[in-house]
């Protein structure tokens, strides 16, 4: 969209940077951390291009009453000049929180069931407080200091404070992005409530304590000398997990740690299902090929495979988004849907009857590309079915 002046509504990044800079992270009104981008001087519609001096964050909420003309212009002038987030040193949000999960997700380490994921000296930094009583939500805390250990961003009892000593901090919808210079990323954290919160990147510094995380690396630094180090994909269990202390010092208490199983073995022997399977997908039975999602396990890009139905609703309705639907495809439709829609988005993987509830559970991927080379080739009714078990391919793995 753009005005008359053909100026596009898309902001340059710089610019945006300059305005959440200066409107101190959050909405100038009521200092929400939650914004929109607003043109104030001129209105968008009359400039001519992206001033960041005429540009100001508001909340959707308080951007509507200035719409409507409920927020009076001299109030919203006088906020700009004033911004509240500024003045009170932080700008915040509440998260819901009801029939929350506590799992959190670091890099590729998933960490359920625990109260406390991270605490130095005693002192909870990352991890869940007891509800404050029955039937009520954990209450997530999470503090985290840049290089300078400065805490510049925080999540306490599930309110979200974004602190205006940041060098810079973006938020997307669910998505908070914390920087400490112009291209280092220290923070990308992404809040799914009821189900998740995952961590894509974190660089956290703490009295003596560094800890770096991304993608596979999940290490732990005391005095700038490595500490500890989990490599690869990890799942955590326990109620009480890292307590570092003074002279690096690490406990470790009550934990179970879990490896992502694979297909160590390698073997000729093809990969092959007995029909039908069952699935989740945003799709109705109309959907090009280009325009379906397919459900996949966050952060392992696996796509769960179900051989029931029985075995695809134990996943539950709390961890399948309401849009999926569950659907049954044929030997033909399935290693079609593969090809199409799943292979080229980079789903590779495959598991077979997830139980994500189980807190033992160990993943042994399907290589979903060696699966359609494998049931591309065409197999006759009555020929001799490949996976050896001595029967004809229709009374196995051919058989509806």
């Amino acid at each position: 969209m753009k005005n008359k002046y053909n100026l596009p509504r898309t902001i340059p990044s710089e610019v945006k940077r300059e305005v959440r800079r200066r409107c101190g992270f959050g909405c100038v009104v009521c200092g929400s951390a939650i914004y929109d981008y607003e043109h104030f001087n001129p209105e968008f519609n009359e400039a001519k291009k992206h001033n960041p001096d005429g540009i100001a964050l508001l909340c959707p909420t308080d951007h509507a009453r200035k719409r409507k003309k409920l927020l009076s212009r001299e109030k919203y002038l006088n906020a700009i000049s004033n911004p509240k987030a500024l003045e009170q040193r932080k700008a915040y949000a509440e998260w819901e929180v009801s029939n929350f999960a506590p799992t959190i997700v670091i890099g590729q380490k998933i960490f359920t069931g625990g109260t406390s994921i991270l605490s130095i000296d005693g002192e909870l930094l990352l991890g869940f407080d007891e509800p404050e009583k029955d039937g009520a939500p954990p209450r997530l805390n999470f503090r985290f200091f840049d290089k300078n250990q400065n805490e510049v961003f925080s999540i306490i009892e599930n309110e979200i404070s974004v602190f205006s000593d940041a060098f810079d901090i973006e938020t997307t919808t669910n998505i908070w992005t914390v920087r400490s210079k112009l291209y280092k990323v220290d923070l990308i954290i992404e809040l799914n409530p009821p189900n998740s919160i995952v961590i894509k990147q974190l660089h956290f510094h703490y009295k003596k304590w560094e800890l770096l995380a991304k993608d596979e690396k999940f290490e732990l630094k005391y005095d700038g000398d490595a500490n500890l180090m989990l490599s690869g994909p990890v799942i955590v269990h326990g109620p009480c997990l890292f307590n570092l202390k003074g002279e690096g010092g690490v406990e470790m208490k009550d934990m179970h740690l879990q490896g992502l199983g694979g297909l160590e073995e390698k073997s000729n022997k093809p990969i092959m299902f007995k029909w039908p399977l069952f699935f989740y997908v945003d799709a109705e039975d109309d959907t090009p090929f280009e325009e379906v999602e397919l459900l996949v396990i966050r952060n392992y890009n696996l796509f769960p495979i179900f051989t029931s139905e029985e075995e695809a609703k134990q996943l539950g309705s709390e961890l399948i988004p309401s849009r999926f639907k569950l659907r049954s495809l044929g030997s033909k439709g399935f290693t079609r849907m593969l090809e199409v829609v799943a292979i080229p988005r980079g789903i590779t993987k495959g598991i077979l009857n997830p139980n994500l509830s189980s807190s033992h559970y160990m993943f042994s991927p399907i290589d979903l590309i060696k699966f359609v080379e494998d049931n591309s080739r065409v197999i006759h009714r009555n020929d001799p079915c490949p996976c050896e078990s001595g029967l004809r391919y229709k009374e196995c793995h051919g058989k509806l």
